[in-house]
């Protein structure tokens, strides 16, 4: 998954440059959930239900990237885990068991963008070209 942050504005960055580099501060982090914890909702995550019906429309996203026009190569087959793994993910983080299209649809932008080859001269619309193949696609019932 690729997010990007961005520039911090001017006032936030005046307030590094003015009071230096916390990095050390980093190290005085305390953890919120302990290794056992995570561990736990990991395998939670693992668990959260796919119908075929979600992997048919995971499938037909995965082929529409093959065949899209503005992409030299479409999505892997690891691509695709990735995407099972976040909507499991986005389903257990909005408290079902189970994935619904919402899940895919929310974070494709995020799992597919840098997973596939863009043409060259559509390099500067990646993410609205995601948004609008996975919305051509129909969605399931």
């Amino acid at each position: 998954m690729k997010i990007s942050i961005g520039y911090p504005p001017r006032f936030a960055e005046k307030e590094i440059l003015k009071g230096g580099s916390k990095r050390e501060e980093l190290h005085e982090i305390k953890p919120f959930l302990s290794k056992d914890e995570l561990i736990s909702i990991q395998k939670e995550v693992k668990e959260v239900y796919l119908s075929d019906k979600i992997i048919d429309y995971i499938l037909d996203i995965i082929e529409a990237t093959r065949k899209n026009k503005y992409l030299y190569a479409g999505l892997s087959t690891r691509g695709a885990l990735a995407i099972v793994a976040t909507a499991k993910a986005n389903a257990y983080l909005n408290k079902r068991d189970y994935v619904i299209p919402e899940d895919i649809k929310e974070l494709a932008e995020f799992v597919i963008t840098h997973r596939v080859i863009f043409k060259e001269e559509y390099e500067g619309n990646k993410r609205e070209i995601i948004k609008s193949l996975v919305e051509s696609i129909k969605t399931p019932v």
